[in-house]
């Protein structure tokens, strides 16, 4: 019901419950948390414009994030509800600037990469600011998953399976 509020209908709720669930699977990570991360990000991205496609390839970016990070689940679970805290706020910083910078680094370096193709150095100090001065953007960090998903998951493919993958 809360996709179907996310989404709109019912029919496009089952399109991206299905599209969950076979990120769910390809990652190993529990369905719960994408499903939550996805109905906490969906209406602010749908404000700014962005599509059903994009705001899953957002979720599916920041899982495999936290997959290629080595993210515990508690960490994991603290980076998904800072990160939605975050879109829903429009930006990065604070709490959740500090949450994403422990639990997800990958996810700062995503920023970065995307900063630099200005021709500018970023440190993490200058995205600390920026995150300070509200220019970390839902629109930025959108833009910046989207660029690095390909790459991550090719990362991603290599990675070993774990038992506790197994088990999920």
């Amino acid at each position: 019901s809360r996709l179907m509020l996310a989404t709109g209908s019912m029919n496009n709720a089952k399109v991206v419950q299905q599209d969950l669930f076979d990120i769910a699977q390809k990652i190993r990570i529990p369905m719960d948390s994408l499903g939550q991360l996805y109905v906490r990000t969906a209406e602010p991205m749908r404000d700014l414009g962005k599509t059903s496609k994009e705001t899953m390839n957002m979720v599916e970016g920041v899982a495999i994030a936290l997959k290629l990070g080595g993210s515990t689940a508690a960490e994991a679970s603290s980076v998904l509800l800072q990160f939605s805290q975050s879109i829903r706020a429009g930006r990065l910083n604070g709490a959740e600037f500090n949450a994403v910078a422990e639990g997800a680094p990958i996810i700062l370096s995503a920023l970065r990469k995307e900063l630099e193709k200005t021709g500018k150095q970023i440190s993490l100090g200058d995205l600390k600011k920026m995150g300070a001065d509200g220019k970390l953007s839902v629109e930025l960090i959108q833009r910046s998953l989207a660029n690095v998903l390909p790459e991550w998951r090719e990362k991603f493919s290599q990675l070993p399976l774990t038992v506790d993958d197994a088990m999920q």
